[in-house]
């Protein structure tokens, strides 16, 4: 008969090995009694796992939309930027040749030149404007919420702030993102509308500040 698996270094035990140095003093446990010998505390650990965060990908998804949403709303003010230096920059150009002055006569008595000057500078004029128009803030959202700059700024500290923050679900974190992203959507909609707007009218104040330099402007001496 077979008798116990351990015994102290140097021994031979009944199945005939020697006990290796390392496991001098100590006992070998069987298989099923090893696999119950696991710690309290790994085993806590394991119970005290979470799932990932978002495993659905929603989070990832309203990042990119939010992001890509704000990039779109910072674009319509640079295009509309660059679009108001290059059209006040022709407008000061016509009135240093004196062109802006043109069409301040009779209306009745108006030719060609006269109505070219005035297309040229309502046009400039008012492209503009609506360029300048376009880069003012838009921003209207919730006076109370998690997102928008002025919510924010409604709570008393940023310690409440914070406390707020936390004890929202992650269903109302997420909500609180796409609505946000939904305002942004809108507000590029309204910036590109004006901006597209812009762009006609200033063109017309272009095309006809071309066209009276080309007509009517002396040649140089």
């Amino acid at each position: 008969m077979t008798g116990p698996s351990q015994g102290p270094i140097g021994e031979t035990t009944a199945a005939g090995g020697v006990v290796p140095p390392e496991l001098e003093g100590k006992t070998l446990l069987a298989p099923e009694e090893a696999s119950q010998a696991v710690p309290d505390e790994a085993l806590a650990k394991r119970a005290g796992e979470k799932p990932e965060a978002d495993p659905s990908g929603l989070g990832a998804f309203e990042e990119r939309t939010h992001s890509y949403l704000w990039e779109n709303v910072v674009l319509a003010d640079q295009k509309a930027a660059f679009l108001f230096a290059g059209l006040a920059a022709t407008l000061a150009y016509l009135h240093e040749k004196g062109i802006s002055r043109r069409w301040l006569a009779d209306p009745r008595a108006w030719g060609l030149e006269n109505w070219l000057a005035f297309l040229a500078v309502a046009g400039l004029l008012g492209g503009a404007a609506l360029a300048l128009l376009v880069v003012l803030p838009r921003f209207s959202g919730a006076t109370r919420g998690v997102v928008y700059w002025k919510a924010i700024a409604g709570f008393e500290s940023g310690g409440s702030y914070a406390r707020h923050v936390r004890s929202l679900s992650q269903g109302d974190l997420h909500e609180a993102i796409l609505s946000h992203s939904f305002e942004l959507a809108q507000i590029a909609k309204r910036k590109f509308r004006v901006f597209n707007l812009a762009l006609w009218v200033g063109a017309v104040g272009l095309v006809s500040a071309l066209l009276h330099l080309a007509l009517f402007s002396s040649p140089a001496p």
